[in-house]
Parts: structure tokens; C-alpha cells; sequence
């Protein structure tokens, strides 16, 4: 049997209950990056909000046909052009950060439920790695459901 490299390889568990340990690591470490990305663009969304607005509060003096004519400009284009980019950028890792949110659940829920059945190494869990490395082998995966 081949041993599954990750955190848990000193303890007297079966493959499949590692390999599904060393998943939901993984997902988290996907989950906590999504979430620090998200928030640096929801940062830099509000200091590029602010500075647009700062902008736009020393336009005020001016003429409805001269606030016009400085929306016109490359500058203005450029900081329309930022902050749609940062909104289309923070949807976008909203979206991934609740569809990684959602596996990570699932599967800590999972691993919840599995460590809560008999998971120590035995005959059984042995027959069930082997059946579970050729499934595997087919395209088949068993060790977790999400």
C-alpha cells in the first residue's frame, strides 16, 4: 500500500482517512487565500472610491459644462476604468469565495462524520483503501463525497 504524503502520516489511520485530512487542509489554505484576496480588493476598491470622490469633491466649483467637459478626460476615463475593474474583480472572488466557503464545509462536515466512525487501521479499512486505489485507478473517487 502506498502512503499518502501530508500532516498525518504518523498517525495509525487508514489512506483514505489521511488523504481526506490532508484535502480539507488544502481547501482551507484555497479558502483563506480567496478570503485575504478578496478583502485586499474590497480595500483597494474603498482607497480608490475615496480618491475618486476627493477628485470629484474639488470639481465642485465647477460649471455643470466644465464638469462635463473634465469627465471627458483620460483621467477620469482611467479612474472609471479602475474602480470597474476592482467591482468586476471583487464579484468575481465573491463567487469563489463562497464556492470554496461551500466545499470546505462540506467536506469538514464529512470529515466530522467520518471520524466519528470506526477510522482506525484494521482489515477492513486495508480492504477499503485497496478498493478504494482501484477505483481510483478508473476514474472513480469514494474517499470523499463533495
Amino acid at each position: 500500500m502506498s502512503a499518502i504524503p501530508g500532516d498525518f502520516d504518523d498517525l495509525d489511520i487508514s489512506n483514505d482517512t489521511k488523504m481526506i485530512l490532508n484535502e480539507l487542509v488544502k481547501r482551507k489554505k484555497k479558502y483563506d487565500q480567496v478570503k485575504a484576496q478578496y478583502a485586499a480588493v474590497v480595500i483597494c476598491g474603498i482607497v480608490v472610491g475615496v480618491f475618486v470622490l476627493s477628485w470629484l469633491f474639488r470639481l465642485k466649483s465647477a460649471t455643470i459644462q466644465n464638469a462635463l467637459s473634465v469627465l471627458s478626460m483620460s483621467m477620469s476615463a482611467v479612474y472609471i476604468a479602475m474602480l470597474a475593474g476592482l467591482f468586476l474583480s471583487a464579484r468575481n472572488l465573491a463567487a469563489q469565495y463562497k464556492k470554496r466557503k461551500k466545499k470546505y464545509e462540506d467536506l469538514r462536515e464529512e470529515t466530522i462524520d467520518l471520524l466519528n466512525a470506526d477510522w482506525k487501521l484494521n482489515l477492513k479499512t486495508n480492504k477499503r483503501d485497496k478498493i478504494s486505489e482501484r477505483l481510483s485507478e478508473k476514474g472513480i473517487n469514494i474517499r470523499y463525497k463533495s
